[in-house]
């Protein structure tokens, strides 16, 4: 039986939301073949995916936000941590969580979705 993965899952949810709000997304990292090196190759602690969101009161401004899948009860690694903590003092919007974290930022921000 193949194990479930509900972080992916959690990620697959929040590529379709981000989308209904004009955001623009990249994925980082990718999987490997069965036999390859089993990582994504990307430096240990950056976040699942980067999202410009467009502001709902400036539509010429974009929010940067870094978004960390993280499946119900998900907890952030070490190095995860201090990638937070990097952008918390670049004054940089990190998520951690869900879809429904995601959808709770953006409602917080006006967004109707």
């Amino acid at each position: 039986m193949k194990r479930q993965q509900p972080e992916r899952a959690e990620q697959r949810a929040i590529l379709e939301v981000l989308p209904l709000v004009g955001a623009e997304w990249w994925v980082l990292g990718t999987v490997r073949k069965r036999g390859d090196y089993q990582g994504t190759c990307q430096t240990p602690g950056i976040c699942d995916i980067v999202a410009f969101v467009p502001r709902v009161n400036a539509r010429a401004w974009s929010e940067l936000v870094m978004i960390e899948g993280k499946a119900p009860g998900g907890r952030l690694s070490p190095a995860q941590k201090r990638f937070k903590a990097a952008c918390n003092r670049a004054d940089v919007e990190h998520l951690v969580g869900g879809v429904d974290a995601v959808l709770a930022w953006l409602r917080a921000r006006g967004h109707r979705v």
